[in-house]
Order: structure tokens, then sequence, then C-alpha cells
């Protein structure tokens, strides 16, 4: 291997000696196993990617430690990404490639192995030519996404030789495959039809029968890290092929974002220890020299049976990979176009616009909506609710869309970042409170400041889909020209054809049950009292004072409104539970303010200073809203 393409070696890296291989997975944190298949396309595609500034933080780190590695990107991130991708390759480390999108590649019920094998090969070569355009380099080298090849998947490798790969890293031994294939376990050559592909299997560790992973960056987190250390050295000492770990790029991301979805054990496995991750890399990379899967294949520690084959399949598929690996550095330092917005992938299809309850003219026609958003300590969820706003602002087209963001004296910086994002958009704006006073009492400082009749109100946290309201809009005013007595259309997940997802039973319960007491109590054809996301006629509304300003508010919005006479429709709507941060009601506490409040309206109903009016059809799911 030359030797200028080797980076200079700190003073207190490993001395010379047999090197191991280093890969890191390029994948966003939410695509990540099992995130991906508890997670909507939906939301996806509103959170954030982390992966620029992860990545970088990865590359500053491995020049610091002298090591070089493989970068193992899904391909679409080619589309959005190529920047980034170019930085890793100018940096002097290798570009590989993984399926195309993190999906796992299920069998459909019509489908023999050969036809998986055929949409697995489509999806590898596909990534393999948009990662090599996106990076400007040769990318030689393959690793499945999702899941990961034993003995019995030596089939696989066929497609992916087909597919215009030199090298395959998917082989991960089990227990089992120790057992019965011990040699399974390290590098070895495979002579498909299209030539010879050289296998790298992740590591494992153990005696011949009783073989445990050892490759993966999980591992390292929750083991001890004495040890993984004492394993790694324990390989490095019975065996002469080299260690072949990797880690994920997310892995190096101590301030990863919280998601609020699966189980306790997948989030241990997801946020265990991230912070020991950079340290462990740091202390091995003194101990042992870290390289390429690339660069070791090229250079002279790899037997030259694996070293030829390598040479063979990579001038067949990518046109001399040695002499690659020796310029690739020095051709991109310094090259490739500035690093602008990239479009979104082609995969994800841009949303369709609801109709917006329009008649299809200018945005005149159509009355502004302002919208309250409520926010304390929001700021990991800032991101995704711009996402969502954007998605709501397109879909309301031609008409005009304005926000008013209540921050309730978040001890975070939510402030700094809602003037980040939203401060410098017209007819956007973000208002504070000195103090903290709750949700309802900024929703009602919201409701105070806007200047358009129609207004409404919604959880930063978007666990009801925003879009909801582009169906609510139009019922809410269609409502308003029959009663102009109708003051509230409220989302409804407790209605018969509402529904409610991934909230905690007990959870749930209780609030069913709040909202079935108040509904008894005021005689009130609601299912739902509780729910932030409504749409409000603002002059009825701009007068109100709350006795409460938390979350009980909420529910004395609903019943002061219905004491005045007007009227409260209600929207069948999906409750979803929190992706990101935390839920911030005391749940005890708010239980013990509701129970309060319901006291307080029998108390008004028994001395008859509460007159239940004529309220109509409150449901505006059963038929046209206002009955």
């Amino acid at each position: 291997m030359p030797q200028d393409s080797l980076p200079p070696r700190p003073p207190d890296a490993a001395d010379a000696g047999p090197p191991h291989l280093l890969s890191i997975a390029l994948e966003d944190y939410f695509d990540a196993r099992p995130f991906h298949q508890l997670i909507s396309e939906r939301h996806r595609r509103r959170l954030e990617s982390r992966i620029p500034a992860q990545t970088d933080r990865v590359l500053a780190l491995l020049d610091r430690i002298g090591a070089r590695a493989t970068f193992f990107s899904l391909g679409r991130l080619a589309e959005t990404h190529g920047p980034t991708l170019r930085r890793v390759a100018a940096a002097g480390h290798e570009v590989a490639a993984r399926d195309w999108d993190p999906s796992p590649l299920l069998p459909a019920a019509s489908e023999d192995d050969a036809a998986v094998h055929e949409r697995l090969g489509a999806g590898a070569r596909r990534s393999r030519l948009a990662l090599a355009e996106a990076s400007g380099t040769a990318v030689c080298g393959f690793r499945v996404a999702r899941g990961r090849f034993g003995v019995r998947g030596l089939g696989t490798l066929e497609a992916i030789a087909a597919a215009g790969f030199a090298y395959d890293s998917s082989f991960y031994p089990s227990l089992r495959d120790g057992r019965t294939r011990p040699l399974a376990r390290f590098p070895f050559v495979y002579e498909s039809a299209r030539g010879p592909l050289v296998e790298m299997p992740v590591s494992t560790w153990g005696p011949r029968r009783l073989t445990v992973p050892l490759g993966g960056g999980n591992v390292f987190r929750q083991m001890p890290g004495r040890g993984v250390e004492w394993m790694l050295r324990d390989y490095a000492s019975r065996y002469t092929s080299p260690l072949n770990l990797y880690f994920h790029v997310w892995e190096f991301d101590e301030q990863l974002p919280r998601l609020g979805v699966g189980s306790r054990l997948t989030r241990i496995r997801r946020y265990r220890n991230l912070a020991a991750v950079q340290p462990l890399l740091t202390r091995l990379a003194k101990r042992h020299r870290f390289i390429s899967i690339r660069d070791y294949l090229c250079g002279d520690d790899a037997p030259e049976a694996e070293r030829a084959a390598f040479r063979r399949a990579g001038e067949r598929v990518a046109g001399a990979p040695c002499a690659a690996a020796s310029t690739d550095r020095r051709l991109l330092q310094g090259s490739g176009p500035a690093e602008t917005p990239a479009p979104l992938p082609a995969a994800v299809p841009e949303p369709e616009a609801p109709d917006s309850g329009g008649s299809g003219g200018s945005g005149d026609d159509l009355p502004p909506l302002t919208l309250v958003v409520p926010c304390y300590a929001e700021a990991a969820v800032l991101g995704y609710t711009a996402e969502a706003l954007g998605e709501l602002e397109a879909a309301l087209q031609p008409r005009a869309l304005r926000v008013i963001f209540v921050d309730d004296a978040s001890p975070d910086n939510t402030a700094a970042e809602l003037e980040r994002r939203f401060g410098g958009r017209a007819g956007w704006s973000v208002l504070r409170h000195p103090q903290n006073r709750g949700v309802a009492a900024a929703i009602l400082t919201g409701l105070r400041a806007a200047e358009t009749d129609l207004v409404a109100s919604m959880d930063c946290d978007c666990t009801y889909d925003p879009m909801l309201f582009a169906e609510m809009i139009p019922r809410f005013e269609e409502a308003r020209r029959r009663d102009d007595q109708v003051a509230v259309l409220t989302a409804s997940p407790y209605h018969p054809e509402g529904a409610v997802l991934h909230v905690p039973a007990w959870r749930l319960g209780l609030s069913r049950g709040l909202s079935a007491a108040y509904r008894r109590l005021l005689d009130a054809p609601l299912y739902t009292f509780t729910a932030c996301v409504r749409i409000y006629h603002g002059p009825a509304v701009a007068g109100l004072t709350l006795r409460h300003g938390g979350f009980l508010g909420i529910a004395e919005v609903v019943v002061e409104l219905d004491r005045r006479g007007f009227r409260i429709l209600e929207q069948p709507a999906t409750l979803e539970s929190r992706l990101l941060g935390t839920s911030k009601m005391r749940t005890l506490r708010t239980i013990r303010a509701h129970l309060g409040l319901l006291r307080r309206v029998a108390g008004l109903r028994l001395r008859g200073r509460y007159r239940v009016g004529d309220r109509g059809p409150g449901v505006a799911g059963a038929e046209p809203a206002g009955g």
C-alpha cells in the first residue's frame, strides 16, 4: 500500500503491527433497527437528519487517533448527503455500500429465494452506482443493511457479486455456524458465477463451540469496557485474521434525541453508554492499528489468496480499486461543489395537499389561519415541528398560515431555537412568558395576540398530526355558516371513530375516564375534553379568563364556553404517543386538579348557576358539522 495514502500517526497511536478493520455504518438514528419498523414514513421524513454533524465528529476522532475506516452508507443517502460522502473520501477513508434503504428484505408470499436475491442485488447495484457518483470514488464493498448472513446465506453472495462488488462484509456467524463451519468466522473467497468475491465476516469471539458476537458497537456499549478490551486482546493473540469491528455513526452522538417508541429494552440497546464509545475507540487505537477493509485487501497483510481474488474482482467491477485507494484522498481534497441543501430522495413522494376547503381562487378568498403553538422545554422537538408545519402550510394553500409560538419560560434553549428557526418568517412570531404559567395560559396568550377570526392551537410535540387541520377547517367554517354560536371544533381521539396509538393503557384509561366524567356531568355530547388541538372562533375566546393555566385549563376552556351558551363540536382524530422528548404533565397532580374542577361544576349545577342550552349535535364526523 503506498505510504502517502496513510494518515499521519499520532504519538500515542498503536505501534506498527498487524492491522485490524474498522467500519462505520452511515444511517439516521431513527432508521436504526428496530425504530425503522416502529416509525412511519410520515414521521421519518419530518425528523431531522444528524448524519452530517455526526460524521464530522467521527472524522475528527479518526484523525486524532490515526485510524482509517470503511464507511458503509445506505444508497439513498447519496441523494441527500453527497457533500458528507465526499468529505469522508477526501479524509482518506473508504466509501462502501449498504442496501438502498433500511427496509428489511422480507420475501413476499409468492417469492422464492431467487426472487429475493434478485431484489437484493438490484438494490445493491443501485446503491453502488449512486454512492460512487456522489463520493467520487470507486465503491467495491457491500454490507447488508438489515440482519446478517449465516452459513445458509452463502447463496446470497451470488447476487452481491453480480451487483458489481469485489468484497462483502455481511457475514456474521451465529453460535450454530461456529460449530458447524468454524472457518466461516474468518475471511474467505467465494467463487461466484461472475468471478471471485471476498467475504470479510464481522468478528466473533470464543472457542469453536461457543462463539459470540464481538464486532458490533452495541456489544461494546452493553459490556464492561475492560471485558471488551480483554476479548479483543484474546482474539488478536489467538488468530491471524484481523478483527473486523463496526460502529454506527449515531453511536458517537451523546446528545442523540430520545425517541419515545419501542420497549424499555429497545431504548436501553439504543441509548445506553453512548458516552463510552469515543473513549473506548480511543483506547483501542492505542493497542491496535485500524484500517479500512479496502486498504487491508490492497496491502501486504492480507493472505495472498484473498489479495489476489480482490484484485481480480476489483479490476472487473471497479477498475483497479487498489490504485484508487492510493489516489482518492489527493484527488478529492478541495474538490466538489459547495455544500447546498439536497433535494428530497426520489423514493419519498411529496405529500399530497388535501382539499383546504377553498373555491380554488386566490388566497384573498380564504380567511387566514392563525395557529398557536405552546412550547415548554421543546428544543429537541422543534426540528420535527418545523417540518410538520411546512407540510401543513403547503396543504392549506392558498390560505395563509400565521403561527404564534408561545415559549412558557422554558428552562432549556427553546426560546433561542424558536428565534433561530422561525423568528425571521413573515407572519410567524415568538412570544415569551417571563415565568412558567402552563399550557392553557400559553394558548390563551396566543389566542389574544391573534389578529384573525380563525384561530387554532396544537401541541408542539405533534402527538396529533397537524395535517388534521386541513380536514377540520372546512368543517368548522361550514358549521359557522349554519350556526354562528359554534365556537370550537376540538380533536377527539376518544370518539368512536377516533383512535389512540402506542399510549400506555393505564394513562389512556385515566384520560378516558376523566372525559367520560365531564361528559356525564355536563350532559354534553362530547367524548374528549382534554385535547389541545382545536379550532376557535377568535372573538368567542378573546375575553376568556381561566382559573387554571396548566393542563386542567384545556378542559376549563370547554366548560367556560359551554356555560356561556356556545356550541363545541368535535372531530374524530388519532392521538399518538409522543415521538420525541418527554411529557411535561404530572399525572397525579393533574388528576387531582380535574377532580376539583368536576366538583366545582357539580356545585354550580346543583345551585342552578350552570344552565345548559340547546347544544345540538356535537360530533363533526357523524354528519356535516353543525347538525
